[in-house]
C-alpha cells in the first residue's frame, strides 16, 4: 500500500510562485531528456542508456537551474523508466509512427 499526502496550493498561497517556478524548471529538464532520447533513437534506433543521458543532460542549464541535483537526477531517472516500456514492446516501434514519442 502506498500512503500519500495531498496538498492543494491555490494561487493566493504564499509559496505558489516558488512551486510554479520549480514545476516549470522540472518540465524543461524533462523535455530536454525527451529530446535527447528522440534524437538518439532516430539516429541509431536504439535506446539511450541512463548513464549516457545523465551525462548529456547534467552539463546543461536546465539541470543546474533546479535547487537540488538530487531532484534533477530523479527527473531524469523517471524519464528513463518511462521510456523502458517503449523498448520492451518492439511492435510499438513502427517506423512510420512517431506518436509513441509524444
Amino acid at each position: 500500500m502506498r500512503l500519500v499526502q495531498r496538498h492543494i496550493i491555490s494561487t493566493n498561497h504564499p509559496y505558489w510562485k516558488f512551486f510554479d517556478q520549480q514545476c516549470f524548471l522540472s518540465k524543461n529538464l524533462y523535455n530536454l531528456a525527451t529530446y535527447h532520447y528522440r534524437q538518439h533513437y532516430f539516429k541509431t534506433e536504439k535506446k539511450l542508456s541512463f548513464t549516457k543521458l545523465y551525462h548529456l543532460v547534467s552539463k546543461t542549464d536546465a539541470y543546474y537551474s533546479l535547487p537540488n541535483t538530487k531532484v534533477a537526477k530523479q527527473i531524469i531517472r523517471r524519464k528513463d523508466l518511462r521510456m523502458d516500456w517503449l523498448y520492451q514492446c518492439p511492435s510499438r516501434l513502427d517506423s512510420e509512427s512517431t506518436e509513441v514519442f509524444e
